[in-house]
């Protein structure tokens, strides 16, 4: 117990000095860490494995002399099992990492082309990745994964097929309008007058869903998806006299 005890101070004292716990600060930002209050700190979790398996020798030793194989055999399969603990460990660590990474990077796309609900598509993204590698955690472990892996397939199966539809059909005014972008930057540019319908106007700005225009008595915002629908004239710059002009 002694020197288990000193074992894991020192264990624990030369992974902190060495920057370890670096790795806890991207942990601990996590908003799935921090939802459940969870403080992760590798070189204290290193060490404390660490003291356990010494402790779980200790026993092994003791058990041998006072005669109990079946105690000392059954510490030596716990003992075997430890490094397959640590790998489901790294693997669900790894996976923790991967999908908040990921989840950034498609709220970060998502918010640069002017969607919504960015935060939603990161979040259902983080999940899915995080359940997959949770996935593989266990089996990394000698779980027995079959049950789990087929029904979590069908259950992320459904999920994407509702998710995609669900937000497929609450996003499509949103897609025709970036797609609208997409087809207006190489046809208007701002300075552009404009007819469409009853509107006239100069282009003042455009963005990834929708264009300003200043009329002579009012400002006016257009869905992009209107001038890929709708015919559009493009009037001589001198048509339209604007009152700061």
């Amino acid at each position: 117990y002694i020197i288990a005890k000193v074992v894991r101070r020192v264990v624990t004292a030369l992974l902190s000095k060495i920057g370890i716990d670096s790795l806890a600060e991207k942990l601990n930002d996590i908003d799935l860490v921090q939802q459940y209050n969870v403080q992760i700190n590798p070189s204290v979790i290193v060490g404390s494995v660490v003291y356990y398996v010494l402790m779980l020798i200790s026993l092994i030793a003791a058990t041998d002399t006072l005669g109990m194989p079946a105690i000392s055999n059954l510490v030596k399969d716990i003992i075997n099992y430890v490094p397959n603990m640590l790998s489901a460990l790294i693997v669900l660590i790894v996976g923790l990492l991967l999908a908040n990474a990921l989840k950034k990077m498609v709220v970060a796309t998502c918010q640069s082309f002017g969607v919504t609900s960015a935060g939603l598509v990161g979040n259902f993204v983080f999940y899915f990745v995080f359940l997959t590698a949770m996935v593989a955690a266990i089996g990394q472990a000698k779980i027995d994964t079959d049950f789990v892996k087929n029904n979590l397939t069908v259950i992320l199966g459904g999920a994407v097929g509702a998710f995609a539809l669900g937000y497929g059909l609450a996003s499509r005014d949103m897609m025709a309008n970036f797609l609208g972008s997409m087809y207006s930057r190489r046809r208007f540019r701002v300075g552009d007058v404009i007819r469409i319908g009853t509107i006239v106007g100069r282009i003042a700005a455009m963005d990834n869903t929708s264009a300003v225009l200043n009329a002579p008595d009012r400002q006016i915002i257009v869905p992009l998806s209107k001038l890929m629908t709708e015919s559009v004239e493009v009037l001589p710059n001198d048509f339209l006299q604007l009152p700061n002009e």
